[in-house]
């Protein structure tokens, strides 16, 4: 069995896929006619489908609950990061699959990485200090336009002899830190880190941790306050970036009384509301527009409507120009329509032949 029979599977839950030709079916989840037809055999020999392609809901059901575990096991790439919870481990699942250990993420850089470490160099700059800023350079195309100094990279020499400390922002990891060629084990001066996530490795000299707050933003933020910190116009937008980002425009859970009140008190400050909102949600690029136009008018429905699902071809991100990095919010339109209780985008990788599922 392959990955992409799932996706066959899940489109063979429509009665009217069940019609289609192996060419009509494949153009609809961006395969070969031989590569639908090879799905449809597999799922027919593992007594999945029946001679008339239609799920065999009993053992579709065992399968995806007891046998999909074994047959594509999960492998974690790298140590614990933070990220969005996926597959097993995302809402609508994690009361119906018990699995033990740590929870799965879509590992996505985001808007609070930004917002964090560019306001806590512009406070450290308006407060008397001299900092000097490092990101990765690898993130969505909506926070360039925020990054108010080119990124700079030190060898761990560079940093023992130039600096007094590092300050890390909302990387709960030394993966997360990406030092560039500055190896952290050769690293003498003390690193502060700045954090919320509960499962922060603590691996710095000191850590100041928050998992109640809703972003490292916000935990910046109060910091400030409490050290008497002069909050600039440009300071407290950064900040409130991280905030309404990490919060998801404050729908999000995390979303608390106290977030609400750092991020009026940002605003008042001076922050800069509506660059935000237009940066990063109302400033889309036209190809990345007719992109989704195009893609979403394939979205799959089953289950009256409550399961919906998309897949992406390469050919059409080839078509429109448009990088995978910049799709993470794909899955939050599909998520968005009425009466879908289970979303899910199908992304293709490097490796020809296997996909990327993100779940919702």
């Amino acid at each position: 069995m392959k990955g992409q029979d799932l996706v066959v599977l899940a489109k063979l839950l429509d009665p009217e896929a069940r019609s289609l030709g192996f060419l009509e079916l494949g153009r609809a989840l961006a395969l070969s006619a031989s590569e639908a037809h090879a799905a449809v055999r597999r799922l027919r020999d593992c007594g999945l489908v029946d001679a008339a392609r239609a799920p065999i809901r009993r053992n579709a059901l065992e399968f995806l609950f007891s046998g999909l575990r074994y047959v594509f096991p999960f492998r974690p790439s790298g140590g614990p990061v933070r990220g969005l919870p996926t597959a097993w481990a995302a809402p609508v699942a994690r009361d119906v699959f018990a699995v033990d250990g740590p929870a799965p993420v879509w590992e996505t850089p985001d808007g609070d990485a930004v917002g964090s470490a560019c306001g806590l160099c512009t406070l450290l700059r308006d407060n008397g200090f001299r900092a000097e800023f490092f990101l990765a350079a690898q993130m969505p195309d909506c926070y360039r336009p925020f990054l108010p100094f080119a990124p700079a990279e030190f060898t761990a020499e560079e940093i023992n002899t130039k600096f007094s400390l590092v300050l890390n922002a909302d990387a709960s990891t030394v993966k997360r830190m990406q030092l560039g060629p500055a190896e952290f084990a050769n690293v003498t001066v003390p690193v502060i880190t700045f954090d919320h996530h509960p499962d922060d490795e603590m691996f710095g000299t000191l850590t100041c941790l928050d998992p109640e707050a809703s972003s490292t933003a916000e935990l910046i933020y109060y910091f400030a306050v409490s050290r008497g910190w002069k909050i600039s116009p440009l300071s407290a937008t950064f900040l409130m970036l991280g905030v309404v980002t990490d919060t998801g425009c404050f729908k999000f859970t995390n979303t608390t009384a106290k977030s609400h009140r750092a991020a009026a008190a940002l605003l008042e400050l001076g922050a800069d509301h509506d660059r935000i909102i237009n940066e990063v949600y109302l400033s889309k690029p036209l190809n990345m527009v007719r992109f989704e136009s195009e893609l979403f008018s394939n979205i799959q429905t089953a289950y009256n409507g409550k399961f919906a699902w998309i897949s992406v071809p390469r050919e059409l991100l080839d078509k429109y120009d448009v990088n995978l990095r910049n799709t993470e919010q794909l899955i939050e339109l599909v998520r968005g329509i009425q009466g879908v209780v289970v979303a899910a985008l199908v992304k293709p990788t490097s490796n020809p032949g296997i996909f990327r599922v993100s779940l919702r």
